[in-house]
Parts: structure tokens; sequence; C-alpha cells
């Protein structure tokens, strides 16, 4: 009996060290042998839950914390994890009660403050989440989830100065960076030298960063940049002067950095950031070939995107669905095309009418060559929205209320880009109707005015 238990305690040790290590996966695996054994141990099942959150499977985790505070009422972090699950699952009503428990419970602990001010912040109670973020960077100045949290409250309200310095805490910075990418450009002055700038989030934030990168060449700098593989020949079109690697190539530098850090090396502000009018080009020879795919019609054409990747943290508040949709997809007069990729695709259904050229479109230069095309795009809060407005193309973004820092709190415009018009959810947790009727009356508008 002795020796189980050793060996039960050595497994748990081994996953414990896994799961500080990053390695989420056989964490996972180690820690469910765990739970298996000992059912009752409140801590297997809280750190069961830490690894099933690092793979993405938010209800599996969100069910893992409920069975540690049913084991362990008082476990303040079991019950301040489960409220971030909620937050990212279900609502940030249902996870508020959750985070205030944890607060309650625990008021000297960082993490859990954290977790109230972002909770807060998607309630739109952006006072109570600074406070609750300032609480918590009072115990620890350098809580990477609290510097974070107040980083995008901080640009959310148009503080660039010193929102982009906490936004170098985001989880992608702070996760351990590769160590062939240094040493990193911190803002020097680097004329006559050699940059290279990598991808490090998702496609939307490359192709909105990729804007900073013709200044840097204007000013003397010699740019490479490693962009994500779909980004690559849209890259290679687009900026005049940069060198575009393949996916898997590693060049010699003299220093890098992520295109997301470039805003606060380059000195950006909301008032004054470049190339809103548009920045990349289609490559030569794309634009005929999709021309003659889609032929001409009397119609208005519209490119639609309605979901976003599904394992970012805030899909379930920024995707739609064809249903959500429904009054702008029945206004007359439109050609719709659909450039959505992604499992989301195969929920469009056929009786709509809607040309789906999903599967066609082998990378973002094929998307940007229909998006050239067609008269408007309509997309969510993902990485579509990000390339029509770098384009130049008229865009409408589809923002939920509780928005993405660079939408900022309010307006129709957007600082980023000066073809995108934002269409906000107006309240909390009610859907996107009206947005979307918003959209409809102005589409028909425009639609009329063609005919």
């Amino acid at each position: 009996m002795r020796h189980d238990r050793m060996r039960q305690e050595h497994r748990y040790d081994a996953a414990i060290a896994h799961l500080l290590a990053g390695r989420t996966r056989p964490a996972e695996v180690g820690l469910r042998a765990v739970v298996a054994v000992n059912p009752r141990s409140a801590p297997a099942h809280y750190h069961l839950g830490l690894a099933l959150r690092g793979e993405r499977k938010w209800k599996a985790a969100a069910q893992a914390f409920r069975s540690a505070l049913a084991l362990d009422p008082a476990h303040a972090r079991a019950e301040a994890s489960l409220a971030l699950m909620l937050l990212q699952t279900t609502s940030a009503t249902a996870a508020e009660p959750h985070a205030r428990r944890a607060a309650v419970a625990d008021p000297g602990d960082p993490l859990i403050l954290a977790a109230l001010g972002n909770i807060l912040r998607y309630l739109g109670r952006l006072t109570e989440a600074r406070e609750a973020f300032d609480a918590a960077l009072k115990l620890a100045p350098d809580h990477v989830d609290a510097r974070f949290g107040r980083g995008f409250l901080s640009l959310l309200e148009g503080d660039y100065a010193s929102g982009l310095i906490d936004y170098e805490f985001r989880e992608s910075r702070t996760d351990g960076a590769d160590p062939g990418f240094a040493p990193q450009w911190r803002g020097e002055d680097i004329r006559g030298r050699s940059l290279l700038a990598y991808g490090e989030q998702g496609l939307g934030d490359g192709l909105q960063f990729l804007r900073f990168l013709p200044p840097l060449v204007a000013r003397g700098v010699q740019v490479t940049v490693m962009a994500p593989g779909p980004l690559t020949a849209l890259a290679r079109a687009s900026l005049a002067g940069v060198r575009v690697l393949e996916p898997g190539d590693r060049p010699s530098f003299d220093v890098c950095c992520p295109l997301p850090s470039l805003p606060l090396y380059c000195g950006a502000r909301p008032e004054a950031l470049p190339a809103r009018g548009g920045y990349l080009s289609v490559p030569p020879g794309r634009v005929a070939a999709w021309k003659a795919r889609l032929g001409d019609s009397a119609d208005m054409t519209v490119a639609l995107a309605w979901a976003g990747n599904p394992d970012h943290t805030n899909d379930h508040n920024r995707s739609m669905t064809p249903a959500d949709l429904a009054p702008l997809l029945q206004v007359p007069g439109v050609r719709w095309i659909s450039v959505q990729k992604g499992p989301a695709a195969a929920d469009l259904p056929r009786r709509l009418g809607v040309l789906d050229l999903g599967g066609e479109l082998k990378d973002f230069a094929d998307t940007a060559a229909v998006m050239t095309l067609a008269d408007l795009v309509v997309s969510v809060d993902s990485a579509p929205c990000h390339l029509a407005g770098a384009l130049g193309r008229p865009v409408w973004t589809m923002i939920p209320f509780a928005p993405d820092w660079r939408w900022g709190l309010s307006g129709t415009d957007s600082a980023w880009y000066g073809s995108m018009r934002l269409y906000r959810q107006d309240q909390l947790e009610a859907g996107w109707t009206g947005a979307v009727e918003a959209a409809a009356r102005d589409l028909a508008a425009l639609a009329a005015a063609r005919a």
C-alpha cells in the first residue's frame, strides 16, 4: 500500500511538473490518472482544470473546477478559475458571482483580483475593473495577468502610451520566448541595422501590424518579416523593401521584434496611425483569375465572414451564425459571397443562396482578390475584417458589447482602418439583433441606390 501511495505521489508530482513547464497534454493525462485513483482530492481536480484550460477544453476545465469546489468550497483559486471558464463559455454575468466569492475568500491573491478585473471589463464596468487591476498590482507590481488586463483596459480607453507598455505582458510574450528570437528590439535607433519582425498571435494581428514595416524601411532599417504562411504571398506583393521569408526560413539579423510589439516601439497613437487608407495589395494575376470565377452581376456583391477561430478565448462573444445574420442576408439586390474558412463554413445553409468560396481560397492573397472584386465586406472581429481594412476596401465589422481594445469604446469609425464602419452590440448579452438590423438598413439603402 505504501508503494502504491508513493507511486501515486510521484505521478502527481510529474503531472504538476508538466503543468508548470507548459506541457499541458501530458499534464492532463497524468492528472486524469491521479483523479481516477483519488477522486476526492480537490487539488487534483483543480490542477486537472488548469491542464484542461491550457488545452483550450473550456467546458471540461469548468467541470474540473466545479469538482474541486464540491470537495473544498473554500478553494478560492478554483472559484476564480471557474469564473474565467464561465466567461469564455457562458457569460460575464454568470462568471461575476464566482469571482466575487473568490475575492472575498482570498482578498490578497493578485491572480483572483486580476480575474475579477477581466470579468468586470467584459461587463462594461471599467472603473471597477481598473480598481481590481490596481489592487492586484499593489500586491504584486509585475503580476502578468493584472499588467496585461490593465494594459488592455488602457488601450480600450485610448491611452496607448501606457497601455502598450502593459500590453507587453500578454501571454505569448511571457510564456517563454523562442531563444532564436534574440536580441529583442526595444525601440532604440536601428538605422543601418537589420530587424526581423515575426508573427506571434493570430492572423488578424499580423495583418494589422504589418503597416509598421514600410516606415521602418523608409528610416533606413533593413527589415525582414517572418509572416504566418497564409500571409506570405500577400506580404511579398505589398511591402516594398521588406524581405518576406518562406515559412521555416531563419535569417541572420541584428535585432528582432514580434509584430504586436511594433506599435509600442514605433510610438503608435490612435490619432496618428500609419496607412489608415490601406497598405496591402493583391499579387498580380490573382484578381483576374477570381474575376473569371465570379463573373458579372447586376446586384451589389458583398463578401461575408461570420466566425473567427473557434480556439480564440473570446470566440463565443465575437463569432456569429448565419441565423444571426438573417435580416442582412434577406436584403434584396445583393449577391452574397462567403469567404468563411474553418469549421463554421459548414454552418451555411444551401437555401440561403450564398456562393461559398471558403474551400477554394488557398491563402489570404486569394481572399484579398475576392474582396477587391466585392463592393463591400461584412465580417466579425476576425482576420477578414483586418484584411479588408488593410486593402482599403469598404468593410463593416460586427463588434461585441465587450470590444477588443483596437476598436475603442464607442463610435462607428476605426482608428486603424479608414474604410471600416463598426456595428456594435449596444447591450450586454443582448445578442446581435440591434447591430444586424442597423447594418441591414444601411445595406438596403446602398443596394437601392445602386439599382
